[in-house]
């Protein structure tokens, strides 16, 4: 079986497991338009490259993102 960039991203949610590795596989799993574009075969180079570039990468990301503070209902002075 070819690798792709599915197959890459699939196996970095593995590697990076917990919540942020479920949301990954789940968003995977679903239909999206650039489906054409994860499904396209790498070489086993590039593909070694770039799990290893962003296993490093990635969870840093994942720790400077913040929680997204949402405001309270009529805050605005509207109904919500």
């Amino acid at each position: 079986m070819p690798k792709t960039k599915r197959t890459l991203l699939s196996a970095l949610a593995d590697r990076i497991g917990g919540g942020h590795g479920r949301r990954m596989r789940a968003a995977l799993s679903r239909i999206a338009p650039f489906d054409d574009l994860l499904d396209r075969p790498m070489d086993d180079a590039a593909y070694d490259s770039e799990l290893k570039r962003l296993e490093t990468d990635l969870p840093k990301a994942f720790a400077t993102m913040k929680p997204r503070e949402w405001e309270r209902p009529g805050s605005w002075g509207l109904a919500n």
